[in-house]
């Protein structure tokens, strides 16, 4: 009788591991957003027609579900809509691109362009065209200093790609500390969180929201959602050259085992959700510490399940997306399909 072996780059079993005490939701609007932002993808020339199925597999649909539970029509279309824009925009430093650290910050300053109102310029690019139309869709109706909070999450996320460019040209895995640092900044969740207030209409103040417990927690929310989702895309990111992962940085760091890092990585996860519930007990005295209406509160409140729903979304989707199963690994050792329309890329 003949046994399977297990990959030993596959680390998604350990995302059971993680303990997240938040409830698995999901808007019942799935489906249609499905649909919709399918044929919103091949209308922006982000997908070719062929590439559709593949694209499909992702499942990004359930993600924005997951992560937005509440949210429905227009406001589940744009969530989508992100999140299958960031996953191809990602896909695209899995190239030489990605090695290249002073095209990238080229990239990020012509993207503060984009989102300080400057004029299109350059040849037609589907990422940069459709990157404006979701700003565009994004900003509108917002306060000045919301829009100015935002344009600096996204500046903070696109800029942490060429930390990530700058990593991948030295010797090796970048040392702990500074990996985490790169990554919080690239795994790109303050400004899904920004957008929850765009979502709801409901703006948190900026004091509050700059504060340092609401600071803290993002930062908390943001690296349980990157070690998750190193644990899930290890096997894909060794299949395409890449290092960029908390385990390999771990092994590096340590001379641990890949099971080792793992656990390790797990155990990291667990002492950040632990911090993050502790300072979520103390957000009503903080609201009332800012004099906070009923409104304001509730805005603070749906920011705080935004986070709780990031970090268990990110563990659920990780689980039932094609990205990064077996098949999946397989399709990272050769580019994505949408992996080369960087062509003019800002």
């Amino acid at each position: 009788m003949s046994t399977m072996r297990k990959n030993p780059l596959d680390t998604r079993g350990h995302l059971h591991l993680l303990d997240l005490p938040f409830p698995e939701r999901v808007s019942p609007d799935v489906e249609r957003a499905r649909r919709r932002h399918l044929r919103w993808m091949r209308q922006r020339d982000l997908l070719s027609a062929r590439d559709l199925r593949a694209y499909d597999v992702l499942r990004l649909d359930q993600l924005a579900a997951r992560a937005y539970p509440f949210a429905t029509g227009e406001a589940l279309d744009l969530m989508t809509d992100w999140m299958g824009w960031y996953f191809v925009f990602d896909d695209q430093f899995d190239s030489p691109l990605g090695r290249d650290p002073g095209r990238v910050a080229a990239i990020a300053a012509a993207t503060v362009a984009v989102m300080d109102g400057g004029p299109p310029t350059g040849p037609p690019d589907p990422l940069k065209d459709t990157f404006r139309e979701l700003w565009e869709r994004s900003v509108r109706g917002m306060s000045p200093q919301w829009r100015h909070r935002h344009r600096e999450s996204w500046t903070r996320f696109i800029g942490g790609y060429a930390g990530e460019a700058a990593d991948r040209d030295g010797s090796g895995p970048p040392a702990p500390a500074r990996y985490m640092a790169v990554r919080r900044a690239t795994i790109g969740t303050d400004s899904c969180f920004d957008l929850v207030e765009r979502l709801t209409r409901a703006e948190v103040p900026d004091r509050v929201r700059r504060s340092p417990a609401l600071t803290a927690m993002a930062d908390l929310s943001s690296e349980v959602v990157a070690l998750t989702n190193d644990l899930a895309s290890l096997g894909k990111e060794t299949a395409s050259g890449e290092f960029h992962n908390i385990v390999p940085v771990l092994q590096e760091a340590t001379g641990c085992t890949t099971e080792e890092a793992a656990a390790e990585a797990v155990r990291m996860a667990g002492v950040r959700v632990t911090e993050f519930t502790a300072h979520a007990a103390d957000v009503p005295a903080l609201c009332r510490a800012h004099g906070l209406t009923e409104q304001e509160r509730a805005a603070v409140d749906g920011l705080v399940r935004c986070m709780e729903d990031w970090m268990r979304a990110t563990r659920d989707w990780s689980l039932l997306t094609g990205r990064y199963s077996e098949a999946g690994v397989r399709e990272a050792e050769r580019p994505r399909p949408w992996a080369r329309i960087y062509r003019a890329l800002w």
